[in-house]
């Protein structure tokens, strides 16, 4: 392992317990509303859907990594799934894609220090061609991580924090 990634595994180890050992994710709580979350994490981009969802898009340094912190508002304007996008670069329409070798040795890392905090995965499955492993938390929220998740724009790992009713009912964004 060179320097660099030795960095971010220490980071990982400093950063994720934070947001990885509470309900909800970080911060935040479910339910919050768009002004709450935006109090929390200034300086991001909202956007609005048809069906009335919204998505408040942040980025964020999470781990000694850009990342693209995406909070998912239902129709009714609560919070209640954020997906974080870890790049090496991110600007204001989100995170930019790394090669497939090097989202794999990220992704590497943060399985890693998923186990270490929850043990092993309690669901595998596939969500198109890449692996996700999930675990469910006593609480109930769940915690999603895909290694490698590859659009033409190229890879990045991704986390995905919800609760396990929101993916019983498996609607929205971003899912």
């Amino acid at each position: 392992m060179n320097r660099g990634w030795s960095h971010v595994l220490l980071a990982l180890g400093v950063m994720l317990p934070a947001s990885l050992t509470r309900a909800d994710y970080d911060k935040t709580r479910w339910g919050m509303t768009v002004e709450e979350v935006s109090k929390l994490y200034p300086n991001g981009n909202l956007h609005t859907f048809d069906d009335g969802t919204k998505l408040y898009l942040a980025s964020r340094e999470v781990a000694l990594m850009q990342t693209s912190s995406g909070f998912f508002f239902d129709d009714l304007g609560h919070l209640d799934h954020v997906l974080v996008v870890f790049a090496e670069q991110v600007d204001s329409e989100g995170a930019k894609g790394m090669s497939r070798e090097t989202a794999g040795q990220y992704g590497s890392l943060l399985r890693a220090e998923l186990v270490k905090r929850y043990g092993l995965p309690t669901r595998t499955m596939m969500k198109g061609d890449a692996l996700a492993e999930g675990w469910v938390r006593r609480n109930h929220d769940v915690v999603i991580l895909i290694q490698v998740w590859c659009q033409p724009t190229g890879c990045n790992p991704q986390i995905f924090y919800s609760t396990e009713d929101r993916i019983k009912r498996g609607k929205g964004k971003g899912l």
